[in-house]
This record gives C-alpha cells, sequence and structure tokens, in this order.
C-alpha cells in the first residue's frame, strides 16, 4: 500500500474521506479544518484515528483473535454458572448432614 508523509495508507485516507462525510456536522468555515489542512492535520488525522480502527478491528486475525477470547469468556462463564450449581448442592448436602446429625 502506498503511504503518504504521515504514513497512512490509501485505504486508511479513503475512509476517513467517508467517515468525514457521514459524520461531521461542523461548520466548514470556522469549525472544521478539514478543507483547510492536510492530512497532518488535527481533523484528518481523528479521521484517520477513526478508520485504522476500522480496519483493525475488521482484520482477519483480530476478529479471530476476539472470537477466541469471546468464546473463551463464555467457558469461564459456564464453569461459573457450573461452580454456583456445585456449590449449591454442597450446601445442600452440608445442611442435611448437619441436620441429621441433630
Amino acid at each position: 500500500m502506498k503511504t503518504n508523509k504521515n504514513n497512512a495508507t490509501e485505504k486508511e485516507k479513503n475512509i476517513a474521506i467517508t467517515l468525514h462525510e457521514a459524520l461531521c456536522c461542523s461548520n466548514h468555515t470556522d469549525q472544521c479544518g478539514w478543507f483547510y489542512e492536510d492530512w497532518d492535520g488535527w481533523t484528518h488525522q481523528k479521521y484517520l484515528k477513526i478508520a485504522r480502527k476500522i480496519l483493525k478491528d475488521t482484520d482477519f486475525n483480530t476478529a479471530k483473535k476476539n472470537q477466541d477470547h469471546r468464546s473463551n469468556m463464555n467457558k469461564l462463564e459456564q464453569i461459573g454458572k457450573d461452580f454456583d450449581k456445585i456449590s449449591e448442592h454442597l450446601r445442600d448436602l452440608l445442611k442435611s448432614i448437619i441436620s441429621s446429625k441433630i
């Protein structure tokens, strides 16, 4: 991918442009610098940051890691539920043992 002096790829720039067009509600006369600055300007950097996050989050490897993480979290959640059930059964068993000895 071709990059410019601030290392933004063409893909990142295109996404940033689309994001700015869709999301910017500022007055472009005196509130938004998009049309007055280059890719190193604050406004462009703001939208490039969002574009990079989107690309990172949609990257296959990142998505796979997130899926694996969700899977692990689901397993831990199930273990927690199982532990709660086992704890409840143990409590009941101990109560019955204690009451039978009294």
